[in-house]
């Protein structure tokens, strides 16, 4: 039977979360989906858990490639994937028991809608709730949003696999492929972004991940390269606005400013 959601998540390497992560997804009170794992450029010892992960329910996939990047993993998961629905997941973070559902009846009662995503609490490495991903509900605030700052949680979304395909899926890296892929969906005016308002996921903040301040710098050409390249084809200036607003300075004088300013408060 052909499932109607396809979860997708990429793992490289061994990830203390990967076992919570997808214990979330396969207790997801929807049940009509299956769980891609692609294990991509990972060592043998990971894959062998990854298997033993896999052998514990039917509804997880897994298949190995050798090629490394968070874009090769995810592109080749859409081209696995049976469910018209996709859904992504990250290897450390949980998804809340009625993600799937709540997400998948928003796609169903709207065919426009491209990209759906939810309220999602950002959490420590304990598992402890310390603070939101920003919230951007309707179309018209993330589409506004997206010349400079990404206004999706890439992997609380659950995104339609013939609209993914149509626009040749994702093409950048490690850490803007989401981003860029928007960018480019958002030239279909007949297309709809929604953030449903419900906290369906929790979303993990630590040291592992690859967002960190040295990361932006070694990643920010990426991204500013994507941004000009979407000004000229749109020449909308907001785009040139947003290589300013990403580049690491601003953003370490933004978050100086930020942590200051909650000092201040708590006194």
């Amino acid at each position: 039977m052909t499932p109607s959601v396809s979860v997708i998540m990429a793992a490289h390497r061994h990830d203390p979360y990967i076992d919570k992560a997808a214990a979330s997804i396969l207790a997801q009170s929807f049940e009509d989906f299956e769980l891609i794992i692609v294990a991509n450029a990972a060592p043998d010892a990971f894959v062998g858990h990854l298997t033993a992960l896999q052998s514990s329910d039917l509804r997880i996939r897994l298949v190995r490639i050798p090629l490394p990047g968070l874009a090769n993993a995810l592109n080749h998961g859409l081209s696995l994937a049976r469910g018209e629905l996709v859904a992504r997941m990250d290897a450390d973070d949980i998804s809340l028991p009625d993600r799937l559902a709540f997400e998948r009846a928003a796609m169903v009662d709207d065919p426009r809608l491209a990209v759906v995503g939810c309220r999602s609490d950002l959490i420590d490495a304990r598992g402890d709730v310390i603070g939101e991903f920003p919230f951007f509900g309707d179309d018209r605030s993330i589409r506004r949003a997206l010349p400079y700052r990404n206004p999706l949680l890439h992997p609380c979304l659950m995104m339609r696999k013939s609209t993914l395909i149509s626009i040749g899926g994702y093409r950048y890296g490690h850490m803007s492929e989401d981003h860029e892929m928007f960018i480019r969906l958002a030239r279909d005016s007949s297309i709809t972004f929604k953030n449903i308002d419900d906290r369906l996921f929790q979303h993990r903040r630590h040291a592992g991940q690859i967002t960190s301040v040295d990361s932006l710098k070694r990643h920010y050409p990426e991204v500013a390269g994507f941004l000009v390249t979407e000004f000229l084809f749109t020449h909308n200036p907001m785009y040139l606005v947003g290589t300013v607003v990403l580049h690491p300075w601003v953003r370490s004088a933004r978050m100086m400013v930020r942590a200051t300013a909650k000092a201040l408060r708590s006194r």
